[in-house]
């Protein structure tokens, strides 16, 4: 069965660069409240099956997925955001089952959040990215 969830959870995780300072603080979705940074979270934006011309599903699918970088200063999130998009780039092959043809990096931006902890606030930067997968997918 494919999942791109969770070959991007591999691949992520497979990558000495990326585990060595994220370890395994890679989340989908949303890191928790009090989560230790630095730390990735990815999700998917939008996605969509190719078909063939004669409008049969051909099991190769597209999806933009967002992966963004968290640490307590603004150049180890960018430090990270390179080791995630270096190990992006370089994904082909098949992780946790689902066959990952190429990913491309699409766009890429920086902000930050604050999180407000026992009425203290402090900031996290954030580097986001956002790639394009091409996979193949279940039919």
């Amino acid at each position: 069965m494919s999942d791109l969830s969770a070959a991007i959870y591999t691949i992520l995780t497979s990558d000495s660069d990326v585990f060595g300072e994220a370890s395994t603080r890679i989340r989908p979705d949303a890191l928790d409240q009090n989560e230790i940074v630095p730390a990735i979270t990815y999700w998917r934006v939008s996605g969509t099956s190719i078909n063939e011309i004669n409008g049969s599903v051909s099991g190769l699918a597209r999806a933009r997925v967002t992966i963004e970088c968290y640490a307590t200063q603004r150049d180890e999130a960018n430090q990270l955001a390179e080791y995630v998009r270096i190990a992006m780039i370089n994904a082909r092959g098949t992780y946790s089952g689902t066959k990952v043809r190429n990913c491309l990096m699409d766009t890429h931006q920086q902000h930050y959040v604050e999180n407000p902890i026992d009425g203290n606030s402090f900031l996290r930067y954030v580097t986001a990215q956002d790639f394009m997968f091409h996979y193949v997918e279940d039919v």
